[in-house]
């Protein structure tokens, strides 16, 4: 059986103060950060025993410190030998980022 998946999402949590955590996570109280898709062109379909590794680079942009440039980059190892590597940076400014498969 195999199953599409679109892409990623992604949040995070920090403690600000000592006790006092803030959370984009869905499953927490909505905040105005929200989380931050990272989407495909098209589904990647993956099946059991297939294998995803992969990395996220985050940086905090010189001109403009509130904003942050991401890169991800994922390979997936298919159960039947095939793989791909899938790779996409942008910056702050988008909320969903479009991932390019490469092949």
């Amino acid at each position: 059986v195999r199953s599409p998946i679109l892409g990623f999402v992604s949040y995070f949590d920090v403690e600000i103060a000592p006790g006092a955590w803030l959370s984009t996570s869905p499953e927490q109280e909505l905040t105005h950060w929200q989380q931050v898709s990272f989407l495909w062109d098209s589904p990647l379909q993956i099946g059991q025993g297939d294998v995803l590794r992969g990395s996220v680079d985050i940086r905090q942009q010189e001109e403009n410190k509130r904003c942050l440039d991401v890169l991800l980059a994922c390979r997936h190892y298919g159960a039947d030998g095939e793989s791909s590597t899938i790779a996409k940076s942008g910056s702050c400014r988008n909320r969903s980022y479009k991932l390019d498969t490469i092949t």
